[in-house]
Protein backbone atom coordinates (compact mmCIF):
# COMPACT_ATOMS: atom_id res chain seq x y z
CA UNK A 1 0.00 0.00 0.00
CA UNK A 2 1.44 3.75 -0.91
CA UNK A 3 -1.71 5.85 0.01
CA UNK A 4 -4.85 5.60 1.73
CA UNK A 5 -7.64 7.93 1.32
CA UNK A 6 -10.84 8.39 3.44
CA UNK A 7 -13.40 10.29 1.78
CA UNK A 8 -17.32 11.34 3.43
CA UNK A 9 -20.16 12.21 2.23
CA UNK A 10 -20.23 8.57 0.46
CA UNK A 11 -16.81 8.88 -1.25
CA UNK A 12 -17.38 12.48 -3.06
CA UNK A 13 -15.17 15.81 -2.85
CA UNK A 14 -12.17 16.42 -1.17
CA UNK A 15 -10.34 13.08 0.71
CA UNK A 16 -8.02 13.44 3.41
CA UNK A 17 -4.76 11.34 3.25
CA UNK A 18 -3.29 9.11 5.35
CA UNK A 19 -0.09 10.70 6.54
CA UNK A 20 2.86 8.29 6.61
CA UNK A 21 3.63 8.69 10.41
CA UNK A 22 0.18 7.04 10.64
CA UNK A 23 0.01 4.52 8.07
CA UNK A 24 0.89 1.44 9.75
CA UNK A 25 -1.75 2.08 12.37
CA UNK A 26 -4.72 2.51 9.80
CA UNK A 27 -3.65 -0.24 7.89
CA UNK A 28 -3.82 -2.57 10.83
CA UNK A 29 -7.19 -1.39 11.81
CA UNK A 30 -8.42 -1.61 7.52
CA UNK A 31 -6.73 -5.67 8.21
CA UNK A 32 -9.54 -5.97 11.49
CA UNK A 33 -12.00 -5.73 9.11
CA UNK A 34 -13.89 -8.85 8.47
CA UNK A 35 -17.75 -9.88 6.72
CA UNK A 36 -20.20 -9.84 9.13
CA UNK A 37 -24.07 -10.81 8.76
CA UNK A 38 -25.73 -10.93 5.45
CA UNK A 39 -27.77 -7.92 4.39
CA UNK A 40 -31.22 -8.63 2.93
CA UNK A 41 -33.65 -5.93 1.63
CA UNK A 42 -32.27 -2.03 1.15
CA UNK A 43 -29.16 -1.06 2.55
CA UNK A 44 -29.99 1.73 5.37
CA UNK A 45 -29.91 5.39 4.93
CA UNK A 46 -26.06 6.54 5.93
CA UNK A 47 -24.16 3.08 5.68
CA UNK A 48 -20.92 3.69 3.51
CA UNK A 49 -21.09 7.16 3.82
CA UNK A 50 -17.09 7.23 4.63
CA UNK A 51 -15.33 5.77 1.40
CA UNK A 52 -11.86 4.57 1.94
CA UNK A 53 -9.67 4.66 -1.05
CA UNK A 54 -6.15 2.08 -0.86
CA UNK A 55 -3.80 2.81 -3.96
CA UNK A 56 -1.78 -0.28 -3.81
CA UNK A 57 2.43 0.14 -5.11
CA UNK A 58 1.09 -2.01 -8.49
CA UNK A 59 -0.98 1.00 -9.36
CA UNK A 60 -3.96 -0.82 -8.30
CA UNK A 61 -6.89 1.34 -6.85
CA UNK A 62 -9.88 0.33 -5.04
CA UNK A 63 -12.47 2.61 -3.08
CA UNK A 64 -15.36 1.45 -1.38
CA UNK A 65 -17.29 2.23 1.66
CA UNK A 66 -16.45 0.75 5.25
CA UNK A 67 -19.96 -0.13 6.00
CA UNK A 68 -19.91 -3.18 3.69
CA UNK A 69 -18.36 -5.36 1.81
CA UNK A 70 -19.36 -7.41 -1.09
CA UNK A 71 -18.44 -11.16 -1.71
CA UNK A 72 -19.71 -12.79 -4.67
CA UNK A 73 -23.39 -12.18 -5.39
CA UNK A 74 -23.59 -11.25 -1.89
CA UNK A 75 -23.35 -8.23 0.27
CA UNK A 76 -22.15 -8.41 4.24
CA UNK A 77 -21.60 -5.99 6.57
CA UNK A 78 -18.49 -5.47 7.74
CA UNK A 79 -17.16 -5.47 11.77
CA UNK A 80 -14.02 -4.40 12.85
CA UNK A 81 -11.66 -3.62 15.89
CA UNK A 82 -12.57 -0.33 17.61
CA UNK A 83 -11.02 2.44 14.84
CA UNK A 84 -8.20 4.53 16.07
CA UNK A 85 -8.03 7.94 17.54
CA UNK A 86 -5.95 9.09 14.40
CA UNK A 87 -8.99 8.03 12.18
CA UNK A 88 -11.56 10.86 13.55
CA UNK A 89 -8.38 13.31 12.84
CA UNK A 90 -7.81 12.24 9.16
CA UNK A 91 -11.52 12.03 8.75
CA UNK A 92 -12.63 15.56 9.80
CA UNK A 93 -10.18 16.92 7.09
CA UNK A 94 -12.47 15.91 4.20
CA UNK A 95 -15.02 18.32 2.85
CA UNK A 96 -16.90 18.70 -0.18
CA UNK A 97 -15.59 21.28 -1.93
CA UNK A 98 -12.30 23.60 -2.21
Amino acid sequence: IIRITFYAYYGAGIGSEVPAEHMAEIVDWLDSFRAGRMVFGMIPPGTNTVQVEIEYLDGTIIKQGLDTVEIGWFTYYTRSSEEPDRFREILSKTRLTD
